[in-house]
């Protein structure tokens, strides 16, 4: 455990280093393969010594793999009905993770942790040979290291074990093939929507830079497809009812009152249970607030933007406003604002989601010792939730800046890709 923290720090160093003090680098022969290498034994080190160590997902990933190596079906198995409120795909990799595991002899947690890891490795080199169609070689090797080594994505992958790089890879892919691929836009957005379903997010900002009818139908008709047939196969294979799957992955709402505005409120409402509004009303139609307010986000700004600088702008209302959060989330933002270059709010953003990640991590997720200082829940109420003020308020300032950026901005900064530029 105290391995990994150490790591963590100096790749938090290392990033910011890169991130503050922009300049020139000597860009080796094979660039991507060192790019490669360096993400991977990056991730692979955390993933490793933390191998015995599991956490309440890692333990829900281990129960779904037991359940479908039994032909059970995940959603209404007893062991696993509150476990995975997703669609059917990721499942299969905890499948694969759980036979591999017990025919090799290796722990669990250190195979399932595999392909985030490889995944979120792979961001690196997509981002690497993007960029190098837009600046130089020496700044798309820069701005490919500060992913390779940015601590919120290897948290989140390497050590947690959480899936959300893949759809971000596949979020990513779907907007980088806006218009050129029609195909290839649907197809990649319907698997990220299979894996997660944050991804339906970007799903207005590719129907605004799509030029006809015809095309925004054909893309939402794959988009569509791809989930309806995963589901259909699933229910088919383990006599499910469909319905199952689709209203876990619908109904999914954790982490109200844990982040953002809504811890103030929800703090609020409990020292003063008289007030007209009360939590159960909020928890009822806190969705709908957020939906709200990020259509109209996107009305106002994102719609006007690159189909990647208008995912991030969605993305960082979506955290600003957002009703529900779990600690994986912050890794949305990364690969995005590294596409950007947001170089100065991804440092601020980074340095703050550290802090809170840190204390998460190490004092709660993979070990329980913060109710040593206060008891649970307590600790949870004025230490860890509190931690994540600050990382909250760069978001809101940075979505601040992008509402004031002006038309000649969005141009210079946003605009990137051209017709050859195809994924």
């Amino acid at each position: 455990m105290l391995l990994s923290f150490l790591w963590m720090l100096l790749l938090l160093g290392g990033t910011l280093y890169l991130l503050y003090r922009p300049q020139a680098y000597l860009v080796p022969g094979r660039t991507a393969w060192m790019l490669a290498g360096i993400a991977l034994v990056v991730r692979l080190l955390p993933s490793a010594v933390l191998a015995y160590d599991t956490d309440f997902d890692i333990q829900s990933f281990q129960l779904t793999g037991e359940v479908l190596a039994k032909g059970q079906d995940v959603y209404t198995d007893e062991l696993t009905q509150n476990r995975h409120p997703y669609l059917p795909l990721q499942m299969y990799a905890m499948y694969g993770a759980y036979r591999i595991a017990d025919a090799a002899n290796l722990p669990f947690p250190f195979v399932v942790r595999l392909l985030p890891v490889f995944v979120d490795a792979s961001i690196t080199l997509l981002l690497f040979y993007r960029l190098l169609n837009v600046v130089s070689a020496s700044e798309a090797f820069r701005w490919g290291l500060i992913y390779a080594l940015n601590p919120v994505t290897v948290l989140v992958s390497a050590a947690h074990g959480q899936f959300d790089a893949l759809p971000a890879l596949l979020t990513l892919l779907a907007l980088l093939s806006v218009p050129y691929s029609l195909w290839k836009t649907g197809l990649f957005l319907g698997l990220g929507i299979l894996d997660k379903s944050w991804p339906i997010l970007a799903w207005p900002q590719i129907m605004a830079r799509l030029r006809t009818w015809r095309e925004r139908f054909f893309v939402t008709l794959l988009m569509g497809i791809v989930p309806l047939m995963a589901v259909a196969v699933y229910s088919w294979v383990f006599d499910a009812n469909p319905v199952d799957s689709v209203r876990k992955a619908v109904s999914y709402n954790w982490g109200t009152g844990i982040w953002g505005y809504t811890y103030f409120l929800r703090m609020g409402l409990m020292h003063f249970p008289k007030w007209p509004l009360t939590w159960t009303w909020f928890l009822r139609f806190a969705r709908w607030l957020t939906l709200g307010f990020l259509g109209w986000l996107w009305f106002v700004r994102a719609r006007h933007q690159s189909p990647v600088a208008g995912f991030l702008t969605i993305l960082l209302g979506f955290l600003a406003w957002g009703h529900a959060f779990s600690i994986q989330y912050l890794l949305w933002i990364v690969p995005f604002a590294v596409y950007q270059r947001e170089r100065i709010w991804l440092a601020r953003y980074v340095l703050a989601a550290c802090a809170y990640m840190f204390l998460a991590y190490y004092t709660l997720i993979f070990q329980n010792s913060i109710t040593n200082l206060l008891p649970w829940p307590q600790a949870d109420w004025f230490i860890i939730m509190p931690a994540g003020i600050p990382a909250w308020l760069v978001v809101v300032f940075w979505l601040r800046s992008k509402l004031r950026d002006t038309a000649r901005r969005d141009e210079n900064h946003s605009s990137i890709g051209s017709p050859i530029d195809v994924v």
